[in-house]
Formats: C-alpha cells, structure tokens, sequence
C-alpha cells in the first residue's frame, strides 16, 4: 500500500517507512511548510504515524500558524455539514408535526360521527398545542397534536379570520364537519410553512406560501 502525496510531480512512500528519493526544495517536491501542514493534518484527525513519510514521523512539533491553518479547515468542514443537516432534520419534523395534526382532526370527525355528539380542538397558540374535547371541554381520549421545540405556531385562521388569544376553539358538528381552518409555522428564522383543513372533510392541504394559502381560502369562501 502507497501514500500519494501532493505535488507537480507525485512522490510515493512505503507504509514500512522506507521512501523514494525526492528533493523538497525544488519546484517538483512539497515545500516544508506544506509537510508542516500534512502532519499536522494527520494528527488532527487522529491518523496513525505508519501512514507518513518518515521524514514526518521524526518532525517533533508544529508551529502555531501550522495548527490554526489546519483547525481552520476541519472547522469549515464541520460546518457546511452541520448546515447540509439541518434542513431535513426540519423539515421531517414539521412535516411529522403536520401529519399529527391532520391525524387529530380526522379522529375528532370520527369520534363526533360515532357518538353523534359535537366536539372540538382547543388550541393554545402560545404553546402550539392541539387538544380535542367534548361539547363541555372535558379532555377526549385522543392523544393532543404539538408543534415541536424550537418551532413556532405563528398564525390560526378559521374561515379566513384571524384567531388570538391564548385559547381558540375550532368546533364540529355532531356530523363531523367543522369550518375550513389553517394554521401557519414558523421555523428556521423568518421561514413559515401553512396547512389547509377543508372543514367538510378534513383534507389537509400544505402550502409553502402565504399568497397561496389566502387564495386557496378565498376559492372556499365564495363555494
């Protein structure tokens, strides 16, 4: 097995430490510094000294400009991946966070059709939590929706209009109808993601733009 090192013209080096012959000064060869560099690279990242040139293995220390150059570079990497993570990991969590919202309406409709009795979904808009309770308030046993940590639930709107206030009702009918509403989230600094529920059946439909959304609403307004 050969290591390559870098250079006009590539020089090859034998992991039992033996080498070829290869003049670093010149133009052809790896400029000391750049040895500097590639040693401590390695011991950045944790590399084992059999895989070095023997004229590395025997380099005793590096400068500081030598170690700041290389932590440089590790730390720019690690950050274009920390960022390349981040917008999935996001957006499966508001698109998880969407379908159990989805999931609480349709089992609400569905326990109004049963029990031919009304219900509703409390919404606390400052905690960005779902509740589904009876005609009277008493809790149902379904299982409450939440936006998740680090996300905000920015806007509820039922019919078009704007809902406040720490507490806001969405009712249904003991049909299991209720009138269209959407909700909007905001996540990632300015971003906001909007989701539509057609009051007669409980379709969702996502919508990644304010201007969509309101047109989509204006369509069931005039139906």
């Amino acid at each position: 097995m050969q290591i390559l090192c870098l250079g006009s013209i590539s020089r090859r080096w034998r992991l039992d430490g033996s080498s070829q012959t290869a003049d670093c000064r010149g133009g052809d060869g790896l400029r000391p510094s750049y040895y500097s560099i590639l040693l401590a690279s390695a011991t950045v990242c944790g590399l084992p000294s059999a895989v070095l040139p023997r004229r590395l293995q025997n380099r005793q220390a590096f400068t500081l400009l030598e170690m700041v150059t290389v932590l440089a570079i590790v730390a720019i990497a690690a950050s274009l991946v920390v960022v390349n993570y981040r917008e999935p990991v996001n957006n499966a969590r508001l698109e998880h966070a969407f379908e159990t919202i989805g999931r609480l309406d349709q089992r609400v409709r569905h326990w109004c059709k049963t029990n031919n009795t009304p219900a509703r979904i409390r919404v606390d808009l400052d905690r960005g939590v779902f509740v589904a309770e009876n005609g009277i308030g008493s809790p149902l046993a379904i299982p409450e929706a939440a936006i998740p940590n680090g996300m905000k639930l920015k806007e509820l709107r039922i019919m078009g209009r704007n809902r406040f206030g720490r507490d806001t009702v969405i009712q249904y009918t003991s049909h299991g109808t209720t009138r269209c509403w959407a909700f909007s989230v905001a996540y990632s600094g300015n971003r906001e993601r909007y989701q539509f529920i057609i009051g007669a059946t409980g379709q969702a439909v996502p919508f990644d733009d304010a201007d969509s959304l309101l047109r989509f609403e204006r369509m069931y307004e005039r139906e």
